[in-house]
């Protein structure tokens, strides 16, 4: 059924209900308040036919694909909006549902990424920060503000707490790192030495001038070694038992349990197994050079350099793997600045206020402190186009300690005629 036909069809069941006012933006508006965003899709449609420039029926077919979960073709529209629109109201309103569209965007990521819930939040504050240079007295645009900047404000304080655990896993690691690159040269050390002795040894014609006492001193020098990495085993064992940090951020509907963890430990994990492997051959050398056998000692020496070597491989190859990492995201950052190199002086001066959120523990206490939602259905005189569709939408889950904080949706702009 095309849109004409709708129409017509809507125009005669008004009739017949005896509504006498039944003109196209009525249907639509009405239909939209009853919540049906399908039908009253159509009738704009229909309407934007014939004035596809209209920037209150682009906003307000806008609003439908809003309501009908469509946020892309939605999002288009209210930056359409903004192109053509001249009325402040209007592009106040616009700015408002494009705030609370970023906000939904970052709550809803299905695997959370914090630095992109960081920049997306930034773009929903600079929304709602125009909406209040428009109408400061905007109450719902300044509570929308307020959670956003709280919603922020928990993203850095896990984004602050991951790069702290971070930097401690990678001093740790060098640490580690250097350790074994110790034990490794001392076994190599202890072997190069038992092979020198059988060396000696395979040179005497006669058994009985052979001296026994370096085997003594071999034996006390493998036993200091197998000590030493037991110790570095223990120690990458009581990081592994170590239990995450969990923190809250209870704006995100998917995972708002943010897990804060050292993100090494698969690595150290692996490097501990072979530390195991490795002290086990340590012990088998050293029984062998208890019983006089330095050539089955030597055996168990080089089995356990080898687990050594495999332990710093793995190590190295994660540097590098970061290292990689690291050059890519910074190739990555470079091409970004060079493309914002001209945005404006008003857009850095809403990002240099949105990075102090978090910073100032103070900062907005009082609106922080259990807001409640502003009233949805009571449009301020002459202000007829600021009503909200709809009184709230709950975006917190699972928070224990507080009340659920509310925020508001989409705007709509009424028709000019009185109902």
């Amino acid at each position: 059924m095309n849109a004409k036909k709708f129409y017509n069809i809507l125009v005669i069941y008004f009739c017949c209900c005896g509504v006498l006012w039944a003109s196209p933006e009525n249907i639509a508006q009405k239909l939209f308040d009853d919540g049906k965003y399908d039908e009253a899709l159509k009738v704009y449609n229909f309407l934007g036919q014939q004035d596809p420039n209209e920037p209150t029926l682009i906003y307000n077919i806008a609003n439908c694909y809003y309501q009908l979960n469509q946020l892309d073709e939605a999002k288009s529209l209210y930056q359409r909006v903004l192109s053509l629109s001249k009325d402040p109201e209007l592009i106040a309103n616009t700015k408002f549902n494009l705030g609370h569209f970023n906000f939904q965007q970052a709550a809803n990521q299905e695997q959370p990424d914090l630095d992109k819930t960081l920049e997306i939040l930034k773009e929903s504050a600079s929304h709602y920060r125009q909406a209040l240079r428009a109408n400061p007295e905007d109450q719902a645009a300044k509570k929308n503000l307020m959670l956003t900047r709280d919603f922020m404000k928990s993203s850095l304080e896990v984004i602050k707490k991951q790069k702290e655990v971070n930097e401690l896993s990678q001093q740790r690691k060098k640490e580690v790192q250097t350790g074994i690159e110790t034990l490794f040269n001392n076994q190599v050390g202890l072997a190069q030495a038992c092979q020198s002795y059988i060396q000696y040894k395979n040179s005497l014609t006669d058994p009985n001038a052979l001296d026994k006492k370096p085997l003594q001193s071999f034996v006390g020098h493998q036993d200091t070694m197998t000590s030493n990495v037991e110790m570095a085993q223990n120690a990458l064992g009581g990081i592994l038992s170590q239990q995450p940090e969990v923190m809250n951020i209870p704006y995100l509907k998917n995972g708002s349990e943010q897990t804060i963890d050292d993100p090494l430990k698969p690595v150290y994990a692996q490097v501990h197994e072979l530390l195991k492997q490795a002290s086990e051959k340590q012990k088998s050398s050293s029984e062998k050079l208890k019983q006089e056998s330095p050539e089955e000692s030597m055996k168990s020496q080089m089995e356990a350099l080898q687990h050594l070597q495999q332990a710093l491989e793995i190590l190295k190859q994660n540097q590098e793997n970061e290292d990689q990492e690291n050059q890519d995201e910074n190739n990555q950052n470079d091409s970004q600045q060079d493309q914002q190199q001209g945005s404006s002086s008003d857009s850095n001066q809403n990002q240099n206020e949105d990075q102090q959120v978090g910073q100032d523990p103070q900062q907005g206490q009082e609106e922080q402190q259990e807001p409640q939602p502003a009233s949805a259905g009571q449009p301020k005189e002459g202000d007829k186009e600021k009503k909200p569709d709809m009184t709230a939408q709950e975006i917190l889950q699972k928070e224990k300690e507080r009340k659920e904080k509310i925020i508001f949706g989409v705007r709509k702009s009424p028709v000019d005629k009185d109902w």
